[in-house]
């Protein structure tokens, strides 16, 4: 799936270098060159950087609460007793994965933070868990890439539907016999219908014959 998108990438004229990275800049009175590790260097006149990825959780340091990438949570999003995080800072228990997770996408806040208003009023002992299945997308060139799931890189990934080379298609991906994942190049419709899959947990040899199925 990776070569698919960096071939995509490559066709658009784009110089794809992966595990390379920044070590400084070279310019006058602006950049001209992008310096890397390996000792290359890229020319350049305009520079784009991301910022963000890191949760900022200095501020909590010494609250009593787990600071892990994040602000660890259990499955209601609560850190502590009436404490609750929500966003790309909550590191929550997502019951459908079985797993602590930290998603940075606004469209999990918007649902995690209507779930955990429910919990800061609710009964004691009456919160209920925000179990959830990840969604992200991006447009790039005509390509709409979406992605549902919480998809890892070590994860068995096959083809369900289309192919690579044609980049419409559907990748699943499974951990453990179970789909955790799934990600298209310009067949959303399709990707959807594994949503409850994931939602249910399902053994992979029923998404197999889902998908034939759906063939």
């Amino acid at each position: 799936v990776g070569e698919a998108c960096a071939a995509m990438h490559r066709a658009h004229g784009v110089d794809v270098r992966c595990n390379a990275l920044v070590a400084g800049f070279e310019g006058g009175e602006r950049v001209e060159r992008v310096l890397l590790a390996d000792g290359s260097t890229v020319e350049a006149d305009l520079v784009v950087v991301g910022i963000g990825v890191a949760p900022e959780t200095r501020w909590l340091e010494g609250s009593g609460l787990e600071l892990r990438d994040g602000v660890v949570c259990d499955a209601t999003c609560a850190a502590a007793p009436g404490v609750y995080a929500v966003g790309d800072v909550c590191r929550w228990y997502n019951p459908i994965f079985e797993e602590e997770m930290r998603v940075e996408h606004w469209t999990n806040v918007i649902h995690q933070s209507r779930q955990v208003a429910r919990n800061l009023l609710a009964e004691p002992g009456e919160a209920k868990p925000f179990a959830s299945v990840p969604y992200v997308w991006s447009d790039q060139y005509d390509a709409s890439i979406q992605s549902l799931g919480h998809p890892k890189a070590d994860d068995a990934v096959e083809v369900l539907h289309g192919s690579l080379e044609s980049l419409e298609f559907v990748a699943g991906y499974r951990r453990n016999g179970i789909i955790v994942g799934g990600l298209t190049f310009n067949m959303p419709q399709q990707l959807s219908a594994y949503r409850p899959l994931m939602e249910q947990r399902t053994p992979w040899e029923a998404v197999l014959e889902h998908a034939r199925a759906m063939d």
